[in-house]
C-alpha cells in the first residue's frame, strides 16, 4: 500500500501564519494581554491587534480592530487600563495609547517624532518610561519639504561614531536612544538622558518608583567595543547616576527584585565571544558583592529568540512571579539551578526566565 507523503510547507504558507507577541499576565493574574500578528496578502503588509486571553476557562477575544499595528501592550499597576503602541493614526508614526480594560476607544496619549522603545508603567500608574529614538533635523527637514524628500539623503558628514550605515537601511541617524518619561494623563515627554555619542537602553523601574536601572556602553567609541555594556541606576528625575559593578560583557534587561536591593540581568561574562550562551545573572545593587552567574552550571541559553521565515523575537527579561510565556525556569538564588515554572518570588528565594533550547 502506497505510503501518502504529508503537505510539504511552502512560500504561499507564510501568508498563512498569525504570530502572539508581547504577551503580559494582568497584574490580577485573570487575562494575558497580546498582540496577534497577520499578514494581508493582497498589500503584503503586515497588521496586529490586541486580544485578551482568559488565563483560565474562556475563549481569547479580540480587544483592538482595524488595518494597523498594535503591539506593546502593558498593564497599568491597577489593572485598570492597557497601554500599548499603535500607528492608527500615521502608517509611519507609532504613538503611546491608552485603552481602559472595561473598552471603548483608544486615546493617542503622546504626539512625538521618532521611535519608542519598550514601555514601563510607573509603580504609582503616573508616569511611562521608554527607550526613545529622536529623528536628525535634517530628517525632519527632508520630510517637511517634498523636494528633498525625493532626494533623500544626497551627502552624510560622519562624525561621531564608527557605525553609521546598515545594509537594508542606509544611513543611521545621528541621534542615539535615550531614556524618556511620560505623563499618563497629559502625555507630556521629558527626556532624562542625552548624548550625541552615547546611547541608553533597558530602562526599568525600581519597585519605589525612586530609581530607574538601564544599560549602556560609555566606552570613548562604543562601536570599536561592542559588548563593553553596562549596568547603570539614576534617580526618577535623570540625576545621579551610578555604575553598577558587573563583568565585562554585554548585558540586557535589567529589573529589581521586589524590595529593591538586587537587579536581575541577563548577559555575557566575556567579550567578542558571541557564541555563548547568555546567562542569569544577579547583582546587589549597593554593591556589597560581586555579581553572580545564577546558570552557569547548565547548558541553557537564557533568551527566547529564534530566527526563521517569520522573523526573530526580542530579549525578555527575567521578571515578577507570573509569566506569560509557555516555558518558563526557576533558579533558586543560594542553589544549583532547577527546572520549575516561575519567574521573581516574593520571598526572593528564585528567580525565573524564558529559554531557547535546540
Amino acid at each position: 500500500m502506497p505510503v501518502k507523503s504529508k503537505p510539504r510547507i511552502s512560500a504561499e504558507d507564510l501568508y498563512r501564519f498569525t504570530l502572539i507577541n508581547d504577551a503580559h499576565i494582568s497584574p490580577d493574574g485573570r487575562f494575558a494581554i497580546t498582540a496577534i500578528q497577520r499578514i494581508d496578502k493582497k498589500t503584503e503588509k503586515k497588521y496586529s491587534n490586541l486580544w485578551l486571553v482568559p488565563t483560565g476557562a474562556g475563549r481569547p477575544q479580540q480587544f483592538t480592530y482595524g488595518n494597523q499595528v498594535d503591539t506593546a501592550a502593558h498593564w497599568s499597576p491597577d489593572g485598570r487600563t492597557i497601554a500599548f503602541l499603535s500607528n492608527r493614526q500615521d502608517e509611519k508614526q507609532m504613538q503611546i495609547h491608552l485603552i481602559s480594560l472595561s473598552g471603548g476607544e483608544a486615546r493617542p496619549l503622546t504626539d512625538l517624532k521618532g521611535q519608542f522603545g519598550s514601555l514601563h508603567w510607573s509603580p504609582d500608574g503616573r508616569t511611562l518610561l521608554c527607550a526613545f529614538l529622536k529623528p536628525d533635523p535634517a530628517a525632519l527637514e527632508r520630510e517637511a519639504d517634498e523636494q528633498k524628500k525625493k532626494l533623500g539623503i544626497v551627502a552624510r558628514h560622519i562624525t561621531t561614531r564608527t557605525f553609521f550605515k546598515l545594509d537594508g537601511v542606509g544611513y543611521l541617524p545621528d541621534e542615539r536612544w535615550h531614556i524618556w518619561r511620560i505623563d499618563a494623563q497629559s502625555g507630556k515627554a521629558t527626556q532624562l538622558t542625552n548624548s550625541p555619542i552615547y546611547d541608553e537602553g533597558h530602562p526599568a523601574w525600581s519597585p519605589d518608583g525612586r530609581f530607574i536601572a538601564f544599560t549602556s556602553n560609555r566606552q570613548p567609541d562604543p562601536d570599536q567595543a561592542p559588548d563593553r555594556e553596562d549596568l547603570f541606576v539614576m534617580d526618577a528625575d535623570g540625576q545621579n547616576w551610578r555604575q553598577i559593578d558587573a563583568p565585562i560583557g554585554p548585558k540586557y534587561t535589567p529589573v529589581f527584585s521586589p524590595d529593591g536591593r538586587y537587579l536581575a540581568y541577563l548577559g555575557v561574562d566575556a567579550e567578542g565571544q558571541w557564541w555563548r550562551n547568555t546567562s542569569l545573572w544577579i547583582v546587589p545593587v549597593d554593591g556589597r558583592a560581586p555579581a553572580r552567574n545564577l546558570t552557569a552550571q547548565t547548558d541553557l541559553h537564557c533568551q527566547d529568540v529564534t530566527s526563521g521565515d517569520m522573523g526573530g523575537g526580542q530579549p525578555m527579561p527575567p521578571s515578577g512571579p507570573t509569566t506569560a510565556n509557555p516555558f518558563s525556569c526557576r533558579f533558586p538564588i543560594t542553589a544549583t539551578p532547577r527546572f520549575t515554572r516561575s519567574r521573581w518570588t516574593t520571598n526572593q528565594r528564585s528567580l525565573g526566565c524564558c529559554l531557547s533550547m535546540a
